[in-house]
């Protein structure tokens, strides 16, 4: 991972956003009285996925209430970001979607916003959300490796 020398470099730029993350939701809700708290990483593990491979919808746990999980890029397969970025796209090879809901068929007939959200894949890049938020990896084809760094923060809140 260029720019970081050791995992412990990571967890502090991790932990550091976290706790950015904290700061600006708080600000963003108009919090009154804001709460502040205390970021720690609680897990990080390493994801190498080759040609085939995907995770089913799933959500992540934390040690405490408050929580968030998060991801950095690290490779992609060529193929894999070749396609992301045709606008003529018919498939999700490889890609990440976040998902906070049921999309109706319809819903731009209703002027419903579509609850779900996919992230085009770019190495480098430290993606962060709630831990309870359901997210989806799809499988991709051809040579190469899909790598990237995911983690969990617990996040400790003041009582105030």
């Amino acid at each position: 991972l260029k720019g970081f020398d050791s995992f412990a470099q990571l967890e502090n730029v991790k932990v550091s956003l976290a706790d950015a993350y904290i700061k600006n939701y708080m600000s963003g809700v108009g919090q009154k009285r804001m709460k502040t708290g205390k970021a720690s990483l609680r897990d990080m593990w390493l994801n190498i996925q080759k040609a085939g491979d995907f995770n089913p919808v799933h959500n992540h746990g934390c040690g405490t209430i408050t929580g968030l999980s998060c991801f950095v890029w690290l490779e992609f397969p060529e193929q894999v970001l070749k396609s992301s970025r045709d606008p003529n796209r018919s498939n999700f090879q490889g890609m990440t979607y976040l998902h906070w809901g049921v999309t109706k068929p319809y819903f731009s007939e209703c002027f419903e916003s579509p609850k779900q959200v996919g992230l085009l894949p770019t190495p480098g890049v430290i993606v962060m959300f709630p831990n309870w938020l359901e997210h989806v990896v799809y499988p991709f084809k051809g040579p190469g490796s899909r790598i990237s760094i995911a983690s969990n923060i617990d996040i400790f809140l003041d009582s105030r």
